[in-house]
């Protein structure tokens, strides 16, 4: 294990934690993807997202969900375990911010730029989803208020009063 991988578009590869972090890892920085269809169409991502993204050789890693088989805490022990930079790319509401601010090390939210996200949010924002999250989300709220990473993405989805799933930004989506 250990090492750089390049896979294929629309692969994966599934390893033991412990073999991942045996051996230095060849890749220049962890991409955590909140949702498991952009990570499987994490090739089709809008540069206007990625464009922002420093690293040029990122381990991918799919932050896992409650359904499948990755795990959130094996996600947080990988990054502990690592020296890499840490960039995520969630959906763009209250619970995605909530996932960025609690990743160790989080170094930046790739998002565009925040005017461009404040229109597309206006345009093709879903109100019911940030109205279900915004609650829930209350007990994250100063801390992701007060984070220059998180903060100013907080502002633009909370004056629209509307979430948008990171989906939008497939190439193949719009």
């Amino acid at each position: 294990a250990g090492g750089s991988w390049s896979l294929p578009d629309r692969s994966d590869l599934g390893m033991d934690l412990s073999a991942v972090l045996e051996s230095e890892i060849g890749h220049d920085a962890l991409l955590i993807i909140e949702n498991l269809q952009t990570f499987d169409d994490i090739h089709t991502v809008d540069p206007e997202v990625m464009g922002n993204l420093s690293a040029r050789d990122p381990l991918v890693i799919y932050r896992g969900d409650t359904q499948g088989g990755a795990r959130a805490d094996a996600v947080h022990a990988l990054i502990r375990g690592t020296g890499l930079p840490v960039f995520a790319f969630v959906d763009f509401d209250p619970a995605g911010l909530v996932i960025a601010s609690g990743l160790p090390r989080l170094n930046q939210v790739l998002a565009p730029p925040l005017q461009d996200l404040a229109a597309i949010i206006q345009a093709r924002g879903i109100a019911k989803r940030y109205l279900e999250q915004v609650a829930m989300a209350a007990h994250a709220m100063q801390q992701i208020q007060g984070d220059a990473r998180t903060g100013p993405l907080w502002h633009v989805i909370h004056a629209a009063g509307k979430a948008l799933p990171q989906e939008y930004f497939h190439r193949h989506a719009k």
